[in-house]
């Protein structure tokens, strides 16, 4: 990763300001609320099928999938949380306090203070775009036990949705904002956010890179399918006019897998052949 991706991405998420807003994205009634919620009930589900153990959320953010899961599994689950950013873990603990406890650490995924096979679970959601991806997946598979299970998820770049966003939305924001910027008396640039430093793969290659860091995906599950492409899906009225719960619900397989907006690897660790 480069110096320049990595101040990148630190300046998105390391204010208070920006912990904050992201805590109130997953109430937001639009498109990004709806994401972050599904994601949350996708990794319940697969969760679903683990009794109990130990569980590390790394890129935890503000806390959304333990406030979830510690509201259905009560006490099934010993959870530690992990971010680079301290501003999101002091979140996370603040969003718990009174409900559960957590273990939190501030560190980054390359680069874990865990000893080997530490965790029975270990989930990353939301957070692969933003980090050296080969290193993070053999990082993943070193601290879950053998026989546990690493969830991971990722933005789905061939998707309509992403590809009307990446390749027309976003550049058309960008281009608004620069004229803006041109025009006398504007005052303030009000479009053309700056590039994120996201990076993200189709499932079969992150499959791919999974297997070399010696995790074996058994399940691939997409969600958040959708027929609305930005900015339609901003506009309240036609969001309401467009039948969309049936787009919504998670897909392991048939058509609606495509029009997924994000996916979800489940995959458990395995023994590395020597010199792989």
């Amino acid at each position: 990763m480069t110096p320049r991706r990595r101040a990148t991405i630190a300046e998105q998420y390391e204010s208070e300001q920006s912990a904050t807003e992201y805590a109130r994205a997953y109430q937001d009634e639009g498109a990004e609320g709806r994401f972050f919620r599904l994601r949350v009930e996708v990794l319940l589900d697969l969760l679903s099928s683990i009794p109990r153990g130990t569980l590390l959320d790394v890129g935890c953010g503000p806390g959304g999938l333990e406030l979830a899961l510690f509201e259905r599994r009560g006490e099934d689950f010993t959870v530690s949380v992990l971010d680079q950013s301290r501003a999101m873990v002091e979140q996370c603990r603040r969003a718990l306090q009174g409900v559960h406890r957590v273990r939190p650490t501030v560190a980054r995924l390359e680069a874990m203070p865990f000893a080997d096979d530490s965790f029975d679970v270990v989930v990353a959601a939301g957070v692969l775009e933003y980090v050296d991806l080969d290193a993070a997946l053999a990082e993943l598979a070193r601290v879950t036990t053998r026989g546990g299970r690493a969830l991971v998820t990722m933005l789905n770049p061939v998707s309509p949705y992403r590809l009307t966003d990446w390749l027309v939305w976003q550049p058309t924001l960008r281009v608004i904002g620069t004229v803006e910027r041109r025009l006398p008396g504007t005052g303030h640039q009000r479009h053309g956010r700056a590039p994120p430093g996201v990076h993200v793969v189709p499932a079969w290659r992150l499959e791919r890179s999974m297997r070399r860091a010696g995790l074996e995906p058994v399940e691939v599950v997409y969600f958040d399918a959708t027929v609305l492409v930005p900015p339609f899906d901003r506009i309240g009225p036609v969001a309401r006019y467009i039948p969309l719960a049936p787009y919504r619900r998670a897909a392991r397989q048939g058509w609606r897998r495509a029009l997924g907006t994000a996916y979800v690897i489940a995959a458990t660790p395995v023994d590395r052949a020597p010199g792989a």
